[in-house]
């Protein structure tokens, strides 16, 4: 937790005992609501997927060479970041589409430990370059490693940079709606 004293200073307690401090800056994404409470409505944390995933044999001799978003309509959408060096693995988000309907489980969740690679994401991440890259082919066996983060997304889909309000010395950056993951 964060709170201003009234000598101006800021007393930070953490697992690890307590800091005391002329100026903060809260660096911390989708947790800031938890610990910022002015910014308790204007940043909600939720859960999000992404795999890594190796080319085909058919893309690996002409490698994609930018980033790619894949939008369904106004906010569905899927990511591609292709790594340029080593095994030029690409790595894949989204797939929101498969536990958006469940709104308890993903809405203003900040909890990492939950189970939250489900099958249904996992498929739909396997099925995702052959279905929208002609020729892709199968012969990667799909996601071969999947990983989730806490997302920090804000109301207008733009992040908090600045000083908080009526607290001096105190400064956020965060609330960057999936921007950073991968």
């Amino acid at each position: 937790s964060a709170t201003r004293l009234p000598s101006g200073e800021w007393s930070i307690v953490t697992s690890r005992g307590t800091l005391k401090a002329s100026k903060v800056i809260f660096a911390t994404n989708a947790y800031t609501a938890g610990i910022v409470p002015v910014l308790n409505d204007k940043i909600v944390p939720i859960p999000g997927t992404v795999c890594r995933i190796i080319p085909s044999i058919n893309y690996m001799s002409s490698p994609l060479e930018m980033t790619y978003s894949i939008r369904s309509n106004g906010h569905n959408f899927d990511y591609m970041i292709p790594r340029q060096v080593g095994d030029r693995s690409i790595i894949l988000g989204g797939a929101k589409r498969t536990y958006m309907y469940n709104k308890k489980f993903f809405y203003n969740s900040c909890d990492d430990s939950m189970e939250f690679i489900n099958e249904k994401s996992k498929i739909y991440l396997e099925e995702f370059m052959p279905k929208h890259f002609h020729n892709w082919g199968n012969d990667q066996n799909g996601c071969k490693q999947m990983w989730t983060g806490i997302l920090g997304f804000t109301s207008d889909l733009l992040p908090f940079v600045g000083e908080l309000p009526d607290q001096s010395n105190g400064y956020v950056i965060a609330g960057f709606n999936g921007q950073g993951m991968p």
